[in-house]
């Protein structure tokens, strides 16, 4: 018996099954103020590095790259002394060559590939906790049964945040627009369709992830905000139970997103007046917009309840790759 069922563990469907299961550190910022660890890094920085004018937003930063994903920020004192240094990377793109982040990448990939980057630049293990975590992209890819851009197009909210529409007709946006959301922001986009400019060619079509690839992804755009991890230090990210903390995280904020679609309720199955009124207002453009926040919750609750030929929501989550905890994360 053990040999066949060495083969049912190591079989091609397990491993793309697990395959799927991935965690994505996206665009993540780091910063330190140890003078020793400036000091080292900034000489080889200055060796090996490219000097540019870059970016506006970092008026005052001598700023460096490399060309292949990875830019520093240093910042001069009155002494033209390096006082603070920034480091700015996406270890899954950086993984990728810094093409692409459509794929999926094992989480101790991920850490290496931090791992490599710190090493480049003389940053010792024994180090990692003097580097803040400033702010973090985490997500996922994963593959759905239906149109993308329909189950795209049925993702209203996230909690009670609407997505927006933005230029790109694959890609949506949420929060980071308001007080209650200025640390937070939710993409939900279709990643197979995500174009590169040089080419013209998709994701799916250069082969780096299959046809009907979505992606999730939530960034802290001020880590030090929620206390579900220690963002203070990049130790945390090596920790035995960091990569289950981020899915967790990651988990509980998809399971906030509300998919309607008013042809999902099976009008064959409507019984009572209220729920005819209901289901013929749902067919109105522009109908949750125009319900008080207050209110959404309840006509949300509303509409879940209602009889359905297919439900949008359940499958989503069962697409998904990570699964809802009941255990409470405490962030904004």
């Amino acid at each position: 018996m053990l040999p066949f069922l060495l083969v049912i563990f190591t079989s091609p469907t397990l491993i793309k099954m697990q395959f799927y299961k991935m965690l994505s550190i996206d665009h993540t910022l780091l910063s330190t103020e140890a003078a020793h660890v400036i000091h080292s890094c900034a000489a080889i920085i200055k060796a090996q590095f490219r000097r540019i004018k870059g970016d506006a937003n970092w008026k005052g930063y001598h700023q460096y790259t490399n060309d292949a994903g990875i830019k520093f920020y240093l910042r001069p004192n009155r002494f033209k002394e390096y006082n603070k240094l920034f480091l700015a990377f996406s270890p899954h793109k950086v993984f990728n060559n810094n093409q692409h982040n459509a794929n999926n990448v094992c989480y101790s990939d991920l850490l290496a590939e931090i791992s490599s980057c710190m090493q480049r630049v003389g940053v010792r293990r024994v180090d990692y906790s003097s580097f803040k975590i400033v702010s973090v992209e985490i997500g996922t890819n994963f593959r759905v049964h239906r149109d993308p851009y329909f189950v795209l197009n049925s993702a209203l909210m996230i909690g009670n945040m609407f997505f927006q529409k933005t230029e790109y007709e694959h890609y949506r946006t949420a929060g980071n627009n308001k007080k209650s959301s200025k640390y937070f922001k939710a993409k939900f986009y279709i990643k197979s369709e995500q174009a590169f400019t040089e080419t013209g060619l998709t994701n799916a079509e250069l082969g780096y992830c299959s046809p009907n690839t979505m992606r999730f992804e939530i960034k802290l755009e001020r880590a030090d905000k929620y206390k579900f991890m220690d963002f203070s230090s990049l130790e945390v990210l090596f920790g035995k139970t960091a990569e289950d903390t981020l899915k967790e995280f990651l988990a509980k904020e998809f399971h906030k997103l509300f998919f309607f679609s008013w042809q999902s309720i099976d009008k064959f199955s409507l019984r009572s007046q209220p729920q005819w009124k209901n289901y013929y207002q749902f067919q109105l453009d522009h109908y949750w917009g125009g319900v008080a926040p207050g209110k959404r919750a309840d006509r949300k609750k509303y509409y879940l309840n209602l009889p359905k030929v297919y439900d949008l929501k359940a499958e989503m989550d069962t697409c998904f790759p990570f699964q809802c905890q009941e255990k409470n994360l405490d962030f904004p």
